[in-house]
Formats: C-alpha cells, sequence, structure tokens
C-alpha cells in the first residue's frame, strides 16, 4: 500500500514539474525567420493566418489602392509555410472586398469572414470545402449596418464585436453580435452600444479558459488609445481600461496563458509591433518592432508546434507592397 502510494505522489510530482504556465513560456526574440511569401505593384493589406488540417492558408486583400472598389481576396496555400502558391480569389463585382479573417466554424469547418463596401456595407463568409478541396461562393449574413470585424468560437457559440463605421471619424457604435446553429450565418444583435462614447473600432478578442471574454479596440477620436475590455458570461457589461498606447487593427491570441497583440502602432514612427499583455498591471509591454515601413499593419496569429506565426503587410523601399510571414521560438 504504501509502494502504491508513493508510486502515485511520484507521479503527480512529476506531472507538476511537467507543467509549464504562461509566465514559464517566453518568446525568444533571437529566433526570428522571416520571408515573403507575396509580392506586388498593387496594394496588398489585411491580412490573416491559419493552419487548417495539413495546409496552411493565409488570406489578404489586394487592390489598386487602399479604398479602391476593385478589392479582391487572395487566398494562398502552403504545406510548410514556406513555399506558398495561390489557392484562389475571391471577388465579388462592384464590391470592395476588405478585412477577410479566418474562423472555424460550428461544424469545425474552414470559413473566410470579410466586408464587402459598395453604396453599403455586407458581411460576407466563404466556406471551405474540404472533401473537394474549394471555396464556396460568398453567403450573405443577415447584419448590413454594422460590420462584423472580427467572429470568434466559444464552444458552440459565435461571436462577432461589430462597429458602425462613421466616415468622418468623430462616432462610431460597437456592438456584440451571435450566431448559432441552425440558423448561421445569421447573427442576432446581443447588445448595442457595449463601448459607449471614444470612437472604438477594429476589435480583436478572445475567449479564456474560464469564458471571459478579453477584448482590444482600436479608437479613432478623442486621445486614440487602445481600449482593453474584461466581461464574463453572458457578456451584459463591459469593463474597459486604457492602455499608454495607440494600437490599430490589432490581433490577439493566447499561449498558455499569456496574451500577446501585434499591431500598427506609432511609437515614434509607424510599425507593425508585437507586444505581451501584462494583465496585473494592465499595460502591454513590447516585445520588438517587426521589419515594416510606414503604410503597414493588419496582422493575423497563430500558434503551432512552439511557434508564434505573423502575417502582416507593409510597404517595402521599391514602392511595392508585400506580404510578410514571420515566426518566432516559444521557449520554456
Amino acid at each position: 500500500m504504501m509502494r502504491s502510494l508513493l508510486v502515485v505522489f511520484a507521479i503527480i510530482i512529476l506531472f507538476q514539474g511537467c507543467r509549464k504556465s504562461g509566465s514559464d513560456l517566453e518568446i525568444d526574440m533571437t529566433k526570428l525567420e522571416i520571408r515573403t511569401i507575396w509580392s506586388a505593384s498593387n496594394y496588398l493589406a489585411f491580412t490573416d493566418i491559419i493552419k487548417f488540417h495539413d495546409n496552411w492558408y493565409c488570406v489578404f486583400r489586394e487592390g489598386t489602392g487602399h479604398s479602391t472598389n476593385d478589392g479582391k481576396l487572395r487566398v494562398l496555400v502552403s504545406a510548410d509555410a514556406v513555399h506558398w502558391t495561390t489557392d484562389t480569389i475571391l471577388v465579388i463585382p462592384g464590391s470592395d472586398l476588405r478585412d477577410p479573417k479566418f474562423l472555424i466554424g460550428l461544424d469545425d469547418e474552414l470559413l473566410i469572414n470579410a466586408g464587402a463596401k459598395n453604396t453599403k456595407l455586407d458581411n460576407l463568409i466563404w466556406h471551405y470545402d474540404s472533401s473537394v478541396h474549394k471555396w464556396g461562393n460568398a453567403v450573405f449574413t443577415d447584419v448590413s449596418d454594422d460590420w462584423l470585424w472580427s467572429i470568434r468560437r466559444n464552444g458552440q457559440v459565435l461571436y462577432s464585436i461589430a462597429y458602425g463605421f462613421n466616415p468622418a471619424r468623430t462616432s462610431s457604435e460597437m456592438s456584440l453580435y451571435s450566431a448559432r446553429k441552425p440558423t448561421f450565418p445569421k447573427f442576432q444583435l446581443v447588445r448595442r452600444n457595449i463601448a459607449g462614447k471614444g470612437c472604438p473600432t477594429e476589435a480583436s478578442f478572445l475567449f479564456k479558459y474560464n469564458d471571459t471574454m478579453m477584448i482590444f479596440a482600436r479608437r479613432d477620436c478623442d486621445d486614440r488609445k487602445t481600449w482593453l475590455g474584461i466581461s464574463q458570461f453572458p457578456y451584459d457589461s463591459i469593463a474597459w481600461s486604457s492602455f499608454n498606447i495607440i494600437l490599430e487593427s490589432p490581433s490577439i491570441i493566447n499561449i498558455a496563458g499569456s496574451i500577446y497583440v501585434a499591431g500598427r502602432t506609432y511609437d515614434p514612427t509607424i510599425r507593425t509591433s508585437l507586444y505581451k499583455l501584462d494583465e496585473a498591471e494592465k499595460k502591454l509591454v513590447k516585445l520588438t518592432d517587426l521589419p515594416s515601413e510606414k503604410d503597414t499593419g493588419y496582422p493575423g496569429l497563430f500558434y503551432h508546434n512552439n511557434k508564434l506565426y505573423i502575417s502582416y503587410y507593409t510597404r517595402v523601399k521599391s514602392g511595392q507592397y508585400a506580404i510578410y510571414l514571420c515566426s518566432y521560438k516559444i521557449t520554456g
């Protein structure tokens, strides 16, 4: 009996010694790998990246300019995150497709959501059919007055933090939507005006292990400092605080309890930068500036095999635009 108890205690101690908390894991800033996975003379922007089944996918917008009505989405595919080819190009004639993002749907399928701007704003969903390795036609959601800028899954519910954009940038309203089977891709309004004043727009969010929703929100008026929002289920109230920096096009990820965020910053020049959240102090600690020029940002983040992958766009010195993919080793 005593021997059995000793074996059990030994197993427990060994297990606890092998566990890694978020504070034990660190990004090795010396282990940077970076490559250009696409470049062109036309305008490239607004990226995201994901690994789904055996392949990597990267999506971004390309057009003749930043806000032209010819924006289309190019989807790249790779087996090793090194060699990339075009998987498909998504087009809606007469519409400017913007800010595409990957998500895993309620049936564990790969989806892309994006906004389509013409005389109004439409929110679209594309479904990837793994059986034939093709993307389907765009499906319109029933939301057209708010931009479903980011969508995240929590259990069997898809949530979106959306904003109604005012071109004058003197006001905007942020709202929370949700979708469930079998009515998806229809979204229901959960709560309107979840952030009050301050012109909140682009928001990246995630769910922690206890269903806590964590939100990083860009702001386009007042002091423009980025907001941190914390909310508990059923997300009927959100506690907001302000960071000490301006972070646009935020993208956040949870790696073993540590929260990392990348986006476009002005510190002091325009760069795409990577930060780590100090949750206790509610502040962002800069880790590095990624190689980038003045027109840059809109990163996508993905964690796989002890590496953090970051896709983003930048204008390069030749005047062309490029999609960069960099990766950092996570140690600990």
